[in-house]
């Protein structure tokens, strides 16, 4: 990836840990408008999630790891036990997309972002949550 594309502050706010497959790491796509950070707490991810396409998508909470679908793939589902904090901010309208879930599929070097469900509150009117990431290297 061209770190040199990437604006000074945003570079700045990805420069921390250094990344590890699930664990306290930092995504970004090949055009810098979509980022992930994500910190690993116990078997669970917190994360953070902004696609700043045609309409802007915002997201974050915690993602548990999946039973099935393999070893490196997390789920964040629109439901109290997976927000940060109880009636925290940017967890969309649980009584209009309460079956919004997204999708983290962790490889060594990216992740692939799915939503599944009604997630039209995460967004904007044209918005759109999926996204394939590469791990920023240091």
């Amino acid at each position: 990836m061209n770190m040199s594309r990437i604006p000074p502050l945003l570079l700045m706010l990805l420069s921390s840990s250094p990344p590890a497959n699930a664990s306290d790491s930092n995504w970004i796509n090949e055009s810098a408008q979509a980022t992930l950070s994500i910190s690993k707490q116990s078997d669970n991810i917190s994360f953070g999630y902004v696609n700043e396409g045609t309409y802007r998508c915002e997201i974050s909470g915690i993602a548990k790891p999946t039973k099935s679908g393999g070893k490196n793939v997390y789920i964040f589902k629109n439901q109290p036990e997976y927000w940060q904090g109880k009636g925290a901010e940017g967890n969309g309208f649980p009584e209009i997309n309460g079956d919004c879930t997204v999708s983290f599929n962790f490889s060594d070097s990216s992740v692939i972002i799915k939503s599944g469900g009604n997630c039209k509150s995460f967004c904007g009117l044209g918005g759109d949550i999926d996204a394939t990431l590469t791990k920023v290297e240091y």
